[in-house]
C-alpha cells in the first residue's frame, strides 16, 4: 500500500536540512521515521510525496550509521520531504 506523506516533524520545528526528520504523516496516519524506513525495507508499505500533480517515491539511505528518509531524485525540489509542512513546534 502506498501512503502520501503530507507533513514531517523535526525537533523544535527546525528548517535546518541537517536536522533529522523524526516523524512523517498524512491524512489520518503518522509513522516514526524508523518505522517508515522499516516499512520500506520490508516492502510492507511504500511512501510518496505529491506536489502540483507531480509524485515522487520516498526511499531511505544510511549516513554515518543512521537511516534517513529522502525522495528519489527528479526534476523539482518542490516534492522534497523538506519542503513539506513541519508540524513540530
Amino acid at each position: 500500500m502506498a501512503r502520501q506523506i503530507t507533513w514531517i516533524k523535526k525537533p523544535g520545528g527546525s528548517h535546518n536540512p541537517s536536522t533529522h526528520i523524526t516523524e512523517v504523516g498524512g491524512n489520518g496516519w503518522s509513522r516514526l521515521t524508523a518505522a517508515a524506513v522499516n516499512d520500506i525495507r520490508l516492502d510492507s508499505h511504500s511512501y510518496y510525496v505529491a506536489t502540483n500533480g507531480v509524485s515522487v517515491w520516498v526511499s531511505y539511505s544510511v549516513r554515518n550509521g543512521r537511516h534517513y528518509l529522502h525522495t528519489l531524485p527528479d526534476s523539482t525540489p518542490l516534492d522534497n520531504l523538506l519542503s513539506l509542512t513541519n508540524l513540530a513546534v
